[in-house]
């Protein structure tokens, strides 16, 4: 499972689209739908339901995408942090006022 495999699953739940995803994200819609089918590998589980006309969540896909978005924010956070300590940014302020 990686990053990227993680942000166009959660973008084909939200759009219930492989093709708007794939214009999101500049790649054709098989590389999308490659993507997602090595994550279902991965975790062992079908994540979606597709059919010529629409993409569903499974339960399993209803489950995980919560986690999904809470590693991605995760690993946003981490970043963010490890930037702002090459900065010189360390530690916290907090002011109180009474």
């Amino acid at each position: 499972m990686d990053m990227l495999q993680l942000k166009l699953f959660i973008s084909v739940a939200q759009m219930r689209s492989f093709t708007k995803t794939a214009q999101e994200f500049y790649m054709a819609q098989p590389t999308v739908s490659n993507h997602i089918k090595a994550l279902e590998r991965s975790l062992g589980v079908q994540l979606l339901v597709r059919d010529s006309r629409r993409v569903l969540l499974t339960t399993e896909g209803q489950e995980f995408i919560s986690y999904a978005e809470k590693l991605l924010a995760v690993q946003m956070e981490a970043e963010n942090r490890l930037r702002n300590m090459a900065k010189g940014r360390r530690g916290h302020i907090r002011i109180a006022m009474m």
